[in-house]
């Protein structure tokens, strides 16, 4: 799902569990929120919450997790690639199931006649929603691990 790849992976820091369990979690929520407080008329806390979504990004990018996820195959051993199609499997499960509900609700909205529910109406509401689900998808398989992958092992000097 996603391949985000950078340069020199060996050296990736095995950050601890906490610290990647905080980031990846406001990853997946402070840009959502930044979006509803920027549509709803607070644009300062709204660009606030998404470049806190950023930096917290950031953090995860260099990552030995987000290297599990994102790393060529052939550089990762066995318990890496069980790791990753782990990741990716439960990462695609959650992204089709909220894609799916992002079409009901899309569908639902769309019928203007009997209910009154928000839908995109500006490119900057679509670059929101495409924005996000580029955010998701990345994040999405490295949440997976720092919530339920096995604690990084630190390797001994």
């Amino acid at each position: 799902m996603s391949f985000f790849y950078r340069g020199k992976t060996k050296d990736a820091p095995a950050l601890p569990a906490w610290i990647m369990r905080l980031a990846t979690t406001a990853a997946l929520t402070l840009y959502p929120a930044g979006c509803v407080a920027h549509l709803y008329g607070s644009s300062l806390a709204g660009y606030g919450l998404m470049v806190g979504a950023l930096i917290a990004f950031i953090v995860i990018a260099p990552s030995s997790m987000q290297r599990i996820v994102g790393e060529e195959t052939k550089l990762l051993d066995e318990m890496e690639l069980d790791l990753r199609r782990r990741a990716h499997a439960f990462a695609y499960q959650v992204f089709g199931a909220l894609t799916l509900v992002g079409i009901l609700y899309m569908g639902i909205a769309s019928d203007a006649t009997r209910i009154e529910l928000w839908a995109p109406s500006t490119w900057d509401h679509w670059s929101a929603l495409l924005w996000g689900a580029i955010i998701w998808s990345v994040v999405l398989p490295t949440a997976y691990l720092a919530w339920a992958g096995p604690a990084p092992v630190a390797e001994e000097e």
